[in-house]
């Protein structure tokens, strides 16, 4: 009898065994699908980054040309009022001297 408990213990130690075997083999395939599911996320959100990085740096380059674009327009208006204001000068000056 001694030998067939042996025997008994020894074959529910393997089936054990065998379970917690299979049990670790589902969970290293589970961490293993979840692993390649974040790689897939980490990939997108990297696009992503990229995708939103050039589009910043387009907006930035748009957004400095409107603005030396406003500078340029706010010169001439400026310089146009000075050379009115030296005209208008210049014309009651000579009218005066005259």
């Amino acid at each position: 009898m001694e030998n067939k408990e042996y025997i008994d213990e020894m074959q529910n130690q393997i089936k054990s065994t065998k379970e917690q075997m299979s049990r670790n083999v589902e969970m290293a395939t589970k961490r293993g699908d979840d692993l390649n599911q974040l790689d897939q996320r980490t990939h997108n959100l990297q696009e992503s980054a990229n995708v939103f990085t050039g589009n910043a740096t387009k907006i930035k380059r748009k957004m400095w040309l409107e603005h030396k674009k406003t500078q340029a327009i706010i010169g001439i208006v400026v310089a146009a009022f000075i050379l009115l204001v030296i005209i208008v000068i210049v014309v009651n000056t000579t009218n005066k001297n005259e």
